[in-house]
């Protein structure tokens, strides 16, 4: 079985958006070496740059780090490296997403107090 890197898939995910490397650099707002460098893996990715590149290709960051989810083309098939898996990476983001999970749970609360203290007044 081949494993797919993170870099390589969100390559993948770019070139199936018809984006080039310095579209993605400009959206991220970051230089075109350094994009270039999380392609390659040279780099590790963070959570809040994972989220970012997710938001440049319109797709949530689960698809990205998916194990299981499959990359489609432009006429809607999936390509010979869609069916690969994350395998060594498999525990690294199960725990970037559970920490996604606890960022938008500690914002929800954050907002519910807000709301509290608003009708308090």
């Amino acid at each position: 079985m081949c494993i797919m890197k993170v870099g390589n898939k969100i390559r993948i995910l770019r070139e199936t958006k018809n984006l080039s490397q310095e579209n993605m650099a400009e959206l991220l707002k970051m230089s075109v070496t350094g994009y270039g460098k999380i392609e390659r893996d040279e780099v590790n990715i963070s959570l809040e740059r994972l989220k970012a590149v997710a938001d440049a290709l319109q797709i949530s960051p689960e698809e990205i780090i998916n194990n299981n989810a499959p990359i489609f083309n432009n006429y809607g098939t999936a390509n010979e490296k869609s069916f690969s898996v994350f395998n060594e990476y498999s525990s690294k983001f199960e725990k970037m997403h559970m920490e996604m999970i606890k960022l938008y749970e500690d914002k929800v609360k954050l907002l519910e107090e807000k709301i509290k203290q608003l009708e308090n007044k």
